[in-house]
């Protein structure tokens, strides 16, 4: 894999190349300029959520992340040190939250703000029946004027299981699609705000067939304990992407000779 050293008269590379929509990557720039903030480099969610996750003898091993974001979810996924896939997939977070809404108008004729939905998920959601008191009865805020009323927590999870699992059949057909479905030795990796909702890491081994667990920051020095979350390993892959990028930047300034063993 690493050609270095070696005699050769061809040298060939397979490549990955992550493309975005041009229009979208610049309303992103836009944005951060607008906030004066400059753009150094842009990363697919997923792969800087792998640098702070995924150590490299994982990455080795064969693993994969799924970054569940609030309107996006992305996957990458690693075999030895090269990234054979990366993608996103049209179900996230937010379609979880809508469907409580939906559901629960439909079939129970309630009406809840997106607010309250998100909350309703939060607090009594999980993404898998059976993992929690199924047949409790939670309370459902109700609009001005009218009641609250009472539905089995059973049937509010009945609506998130179901967004779950074609959440995660989704990434199992780019597992399958990248020939790891049967070589992810380390398994898969959830990060981002979505993975905190009960049981996805037991929907995920379910669907995937393989070890699931939470990506969580690694290899950044006294990172605060509080920071430990899901929802905050992409900032620091971000980070730590930054870092390496002024690395090799400050590598390549450094004359040659002497002064430049010598870091002048």
């Amino acid at each position: 894999r690493n050609p270095v050293g070696l005699a050769c008269t061809r040298l060939e590379a397979n490549v990955l190349l992550v493309t975005a929509s041009e229009q979208e990557h610049e309303c992103l720039v836009t944005a951060e300029h607008h906030a004066h903030l400059s753009v150094e480099d842009t990363v697919f969610e997923a792969v800087a959520a792998a640098y702070a996750a995924v150590l490299p003898e994982e990455r080795h091993r064969g693993a994969a992340v799924i970054d569940l974001g609030v309107h996006s979810t992305g996957v990458a996924i690693y075999d030895g040190e090269a990234a054979v896939c990366a993608a996103s997939i049209p179900v996230s977070s937010d379609h979880l939250t809508r469907d409580i809404i939906m559901g629960l108008h439909h079939y129970h004729n309630v009406t809840v703000s997106y607010e309250d939905a998100e909350m309703l998920k939060r607090e009594y959601g999980c993404a898998m029946l059976g993992l929690t008191a199924d047949n409790a009865l939670i309370e459902i805020p109700a609009g001005e004027g009218r009641g609250s009323k009472e539905i089995s927590r059973r049937q509010l999870n009945e609506i998130l299981e179901a967004r779950a699992e074609e959440m995660f059949l989704y990434v199992r057909d780019e597992i399958r699609k990248a020939g790891m479905d049967q070589a992810l030795m380390e398994g898969v990796f959830l990060t981002g705000g979505g993975a905190r909702l009960q049981g996805m890491l037991d929907m995920a081994e379910k669907v995937l067939n393989c070890h699931a667990k939470y990506g969580l920051t690694v290899g950044i020095q006294d990172w605060p304990q509080n920071f430990q979350d899901p929802a905050r390993t992409t900032a620091a892959g971000l980070a730590m992407y930054s870092a390496r990028l002024k690395l090799h930047r400050t590598q390549r300034r450094k004359p040659p000779g002497l002064l430049g063993f010598f870091g002048w």
